[in-house]
C-alpha cells in the first residue's frame, strides 16, 4: 500500500505507552479537561502538519516535571460518537462481548466495551523484546508494527470525510532569530492520542498528555545539486570536469547532472527541469536519461559516496521520464513568474520503502543521505543567446505528499539550481597594412581538432545570416540546418556560435591584386565576444571607406603582389636591344681601325 510504504518511521517514544489498565478503567474515571501546545522541532521548511484526535486520554501519570517529565501510564478511550469507531471497532459485536477489536488494526491494538460504560477502552499490544544495556529482556513498540499503524490510520483519514483535523500548522522557509531549527507550534490540543499528517513526506503519530509538548520531527528535506559537463576544460589528466558553466558551439550536446541527496522519509519526488530557448532537450538511444544510485558512507558530520554506482535504475520500473502534460513549471532565476518545464522525472515511491526493493534477485535501499544521480543532455541550438546572460538550464525537486485536510495545498520543492552554457561570435576582418577593410577574399573555418589537411569536408558547417539579400555574418549549423556552406566571405561578417578554443580560418581566395595567406590564421576564443571596432573614412579623394580600429576583431592582412621584370617581358628586351647596339658598335669601330692600318678607305 502505498501509504503505508510513505510512512514516517517515527511514532516517537511518547506514544509508547498505550497501555490500559482495564481495572481502572473499569471502576470509571472522570476525564480531565486538558489541553496543551505541539511544537514540532526540526520541520521540513515550508511544510503543512495537520493534526487528528484519535483517542481521548482519561488518567495518566507522568514522572518528573517539565522538559524532563515522561508519561509512565495512560488510559485512552474512544466515545461511541467518535468517527474513529469504524476504525477502533468491529462491525456488530455480540451482546456482551468484551473484546470489540476491528479485525484490520488487531495485530496493534486491543479494544475493550467494559460493561455499564459506553466508551471502548484501548490498549497497543504489538510490542517485541529486546535486551537493554544492563542486559535485562524488555518489551518495547515494535517500530515496524507502529508504521503500518500509522499509515493505516491516514488511510481510514483519506476515506472518512466526516473526520477534520484538530489543529494545523505550516513551517517557515527559514527558522526563527535564535531558534536551533524550523519549529511549528500548534495550540489548544486536548490532551489525547493524535495522528500527524504533513506533505513532507511524514506521518506522526503521538500523544500530548502535557501543557506543552514537543517532538521532533524525523523527516529530512532532500538536496539537489546540478552541474553541467564543460568538455572544454577538460582534460585526459583531469578527467570529466562538472561544473556551473560551461561553453559550446551551437549545433553540440551539452551533458547535464543533477545530484539528489536523498532525505528521510522520502516520498513523492518529481524532477523537474526548464531548459531556456537556447537549448533543446534530447532523450534518444544515443543520448539517454540515466539514473544511478550512489550509497553514503556516513561518518559523524562527513559523508563521503562510492566511487562507482551501486545501481542503475531502469525507466519506467524505477521512475519515469514525461515530456508531455507536465503538473508544474520552474521559478525563474530573478523570482518573477515560471519558466515552462520542459521535462519531468516521477520517481516511484517503491523504492524509497525501508524494506527494500529487489532487481534481479537483489535486494536494493535507498536511505537517507544516499544519492540519485540524474544524467540527461540538450543541444545548444540556434536560438541561443550569444555570450551577455547565456543559456540558463534550471531544476528543482518537488517531494512529498498532499495532506489530507488540504488537498489543494502543492508539493514542497527544494530552492532551485541552475547551470549557464555560453557560446561567443568573433569579427573577422580582412584589411590590407592601413587596416582598410577589403572585399573579395573568401576563407574556410576549421576547429582544432583538424590537425591533417583542412578541407571543406571537415571545416565548420555554417549558415548565412542575411540582412535583406546581404550576407552580413555566419552562424554555425545545426543537425537540423539543410542549407549550409563552409565558405565565408570577407569583408567583416561575424561569425556566431563557437565555443572556447582554438580555431583556425584557411584563405581559399585573397583579394585581387594581393597575396594569399600560406598557412592558416589562428582564432583564440576564450570567454568573450572578439568584436571589431570599424569606421568610415574619407581616402582623400571623396571616397569613404571602412577602416578597422587597430587591435580589434580576428584581422586577417593581405598584403600586395610585388611587380618584379620577367622573361619575355618588356624589360629583358631593351636589355637585349640595348646590348645589341653596342656590340655592334664595337665591331664598326674595330673594322675602321684595321682599314686604316692597312691605308684603305673605311
Amino acid at each position: 500500500m502505498k501509504t503505508v510504504k510513505r510512512i514516517f518511521a517515527v511514532l516517537l517514544t511518547v506514544c509508547m505507552v498505550m497501555g490500559l489498565s482495564v481495572s481502572a478503567a473499569a471502576g470509571g474515571i472522570t476525564p480531565r479537561a486538558t489541553s496543551g501546545t505541539l511544537t514540532i522541532t526540526q520541520a521540513v521548511p515550508n511544510a503543512t502538519y495537520n493534526v487528528y484526535k484519535m483517542l481521548d486520554i482519561v488518567d495518566w501519570e507522568i514522572e518528573g516535571s517539565g522538559d524532563t517529565s515522561t508519561l509512565k501510564s495512560s488510559v485512552y478511550y474512544l466515545k461511541p460518537d467518535s468517527a474513529w469507531v469504524n476504525f477502533f471497532v468491529k462491525q456488530n459485536p455480540a451482546e456482551g462481548e468484551t473484546t470489540v477489536t476491528n479485525t484490520d488494526v488487531a495485530q496493534f491494538v486491543e479494544v475493550t466495551k467494559v460493561s455499564g460504560d459506553n466508551n471502548y477502552y484501548v490498549e497497543w499490544i504489538a510490542l517485541k523484546e529486546i535486551t537493554d544495556d544492563s542486559g535485562t529482556k524488555v518489551m518495547v513498540i515494535d517500530d515496524a508494527k507502529a508504521d503500518a499503524f500509522a499509515g493505516k490510520a491516514l488511510e481510514y483519514v483519506k476515506n472518512t470525510p466526516s473526520i477534520n483535523h484538530n489543529g494545523t500548522g505550516k513551517a517557515p522557509a527559514e527558522k526563527a532569530e535564535g531558534a536551533e531549527s524550523i519549529e511549528v507550534t500548534i495550540e489548544d490540543l486536548p490532551f489525547g492520542y493524535y495522528l500527524v499528517d504533513t506533505n513532507g513526506g511524514a506521518v506522526v503519530a503521538l500523544d500530548t498528555f502535557a501543557p506543552e509538548q514537543e517532538i521532533e520531527e524525523k523527516n529530512t528535506a532532500p538536496v539537489i545539486e546540478k552541474k553541467v559537463r564543460n568538455v572544454r576544460s577538460e582534460t585526459t589528466e583531469s578527467g570529466e570536469k562538472w561544473e556551473d558553466n560551461n561553453t559550446a558551439s551551437i549545433g553540440d550536446v551539452v551533458s547535464f547532472k543533477t545530484s539528489i541527496v536523498v532525505g528521510a522519509g522520502a516520498v513523492g519526488y518529481v524532477l523537474h527541469d526548464a531548459m531556456s530557448d537556447g537549448l533543446t532537450f534530447i532523450n534518444n538511444e544515443t543520448n539517454k536519461i540515466s539514473v544511478e544510485l550512489y550509497k553514503a558512507n556516513v561518518n559523524g558530520d562527513t559523508i563521503t559516496y562510492t566511487d562507482t554506482a551501486t545501481l542503475t535504475l531502469t525507466a519506467d520500473t524505477h521512475y519515469t521520464v514525461k515530456t508531455e502534460n507536465l503538473t508544474a513549471d520552474v521559478t525563474k532565476a530573478d523570482g518573477t513568474g515560471k519558466d515552462t518545464c520542459d521535462f519531468e522525472i516521477e520517481f516511484k515511491d517503491e523504492i524509497f520503502a525501508k524494506n527494500g526493493f529487489i532487481v534481479d534477485g537483489t535486494e536494493y535501499f535507498i536511505a537517507e543521505s544516499d544519492k540519485l544521480v540524474v544524467k540527461y543532455f540538450a543541444t545548444l541550438n540556434e536560438k541561443a543567446v550569444i555570450a551577455g546572460t547565456g543559456n540558463p538550464n534550471r531544476t528543482v525537486l518537488a517531494y512529498g505528499d498532499t495532506p489530507v485536510a488540504s488537498p489543494d495545498t502543492p508539493k514542497l520543492e527544494t530552492p532551485p539550481d541552475e547551470t549557464t552554457t555560453y557560446t561567443y561570435k568573433f569579427d573577422l576582418v580582412k584589411t590590407n597594412k592601413k587596416n582598410e577593410v577589403l572585399e573579395g577574399a573568401t576563407f574556410m573555418l576549421h576547429g582544432a581538432a583538424v590537425t591533417g589537411d583542412k578541407t571543406a569536408d571537415n571545416a565548420i558547417k555554417l549558415v548565412e545570416v542575411k540582412e535583406g539579400d546581404k550576407v552580413t555574418g555566419y552562424r554555425v549549423a545545426t543537425a537540423e540546418d539543410t542549407n549550409t556552406v563552409t565558405t565565408i566571405k570577407a569583408g567583416s561578417p561575424t561569425i556566431t556560435g563557437l565555443g572556447k578554443g582554438t580555431y583556425y580560418l584557411t584563405e581559399i581566395t585573397a583579394p585581387d591584386g594581393y597575396k594569399k595567406l600560406t598557412t592558416p590564421a589562428t582564432v583564440t576564443i576564450e570567454n568573450a565576444n572578439i568584436d571589431a571596432a570599424i569606421t568610415q573614412t574619407d581616402d582623400g579623394n571623396g571616397v569613404t571607406i571602412d577602416k578597422l580600429t587597430e587591435g580589434t576583431g580576428v584581422q586577417v592582412i593581405n598584403v600586395k603582389k610585388s611587380i618584379f621584370p620577367h622573361t619575355g617581358g618588356m624589360g629583358t628586351t631593351i636589355y637585349y636591344l640595348a646590348g645589341g647596339a653596342i656590340i655592334a658598335l664595337v665591331a664598326a669601330s674595330a673594322v675602321i681601325v684595321f682599314k686604316k692600318r692597312q691605308g684603305g678607305k673605311v
